[in-house]
């Protein structure tokens, strides 16, 4: 189905897209990007835009199409989008604010371009193998059993990448999924990489630090002086020592790099236990 339905109007709040002039913006984009159907419940929506409640979107659109984001957009670097999606991180790119559960097992067929052309459940191996690659997210209705938890990890419970597919399920997941990102053993973007200069900072960082590669700082987050910190990952509430160096590191929240310390590839957890 080559069609892009909005989020919900909360989740287009907490992405800041729900304003007239963003949503016209991101509308116009997905046309040009070929994307055929757009729909929304957000009321101020644009004429070349078809408000559906979430019930009838689901009688529209039947049980196995409920959200479904074309991988055309892909043409952009997902930090790009941030200005349009307000993305917090890899993963809220590649998410684009969509929240809900993603099918288990399946397999996601698309053509040369990028679009979704079918899909097949519990697929055979050799399928799995060669065929699951990133066109979009593409999501069944099913609620979270905990409201919270969607919040607690950034409204993405799952993504396709090429040759992958992870279920969010914990804060570890993400870790994981970061560190695959971030060390280039996956690309959200098949066609693109995440080049020097990708940085989304939500924290106060000295002048005095040095920021190389791909990074996240998240919020709440001191960082210390002379830091060094290299394609890394530090989430909520962490503590950056004067003068640490970090390369391919995931910092938990509310851990602490003491000052001084180099750490390379390895994840830091809330006790101070390092993992290779």
């Amino acid at each position: 189905m080559n069609c892009y339905i909005f989020p919900s109007e909360k989740t287009l709040s907490d992405t800041c897209i729900c304003d007239s002039d963003t949503l016209t913006d991101l509308t116009v984009h997905l046309r040009e990007c070929g994307i055929k159907r757009i729909f929304t419940s957000v009321n101020n929506s644009t004429a070349d835009v078809e408000v559906l409640s979430f019930p009838q979107a689901l009688r529209h659109l039947g049980n196995q199409w409920i959200e479904a984001y074309s991988g055309m957009l892909t043409r952009q670097n997902p930090f790009d989008l941030r200005e349009k999606a307000m993305a917090r991180g890899a993963l809220k790119a590649v998410s684009l604010g969509c929240s809900g559960r993603p099918w288990r097992h399946t397999c996601v067929f698309t053509s040369a371009d990028g679009l979704i052309t079918g899909t097949e459940s519990d697929p055979s191996p050799e399928n799995a193998k060669t065929n699951l690659c990133f066109s979009g997210l593409i999501w069944r209705c099913c609620e979270w059993d905990n409201p919270e938890r969607s919040r607690d990890f950034l409204n993405c419970s799952g993504f396709f990448l090429d040759g992958y597919w992870r279920e969010i399920r914990d804060r570890e997941d993400i870790l994981t999924a970061y560190y695959h990102i971030l060390t280039g053993e996956l690309s959200p973007w098949p066609h693109l990489s995440l080049t020097e200069g990708c940085v989304v900072i939500r924290s106060a960082v000295p002048i005095s630090a040095t920021l190389k590669g791909v990074m996240w700082v998240g919020k709440s987050c001191s960082i210390g002086e002379n830091c060094l910190l290299e394609n890394c990952v530090i989430l909520d509430g962490a503590q950056v020592g004067d003068g640490a160096k970090l390369r391919n590191c995931l910092i938990l929240e509310n851990a602490t790099v003491p000052p001084g310390h180099e750490i390379t590839d390895k994840y830091l957890t809330t006790l101070g236990e390092q993992n290779g």
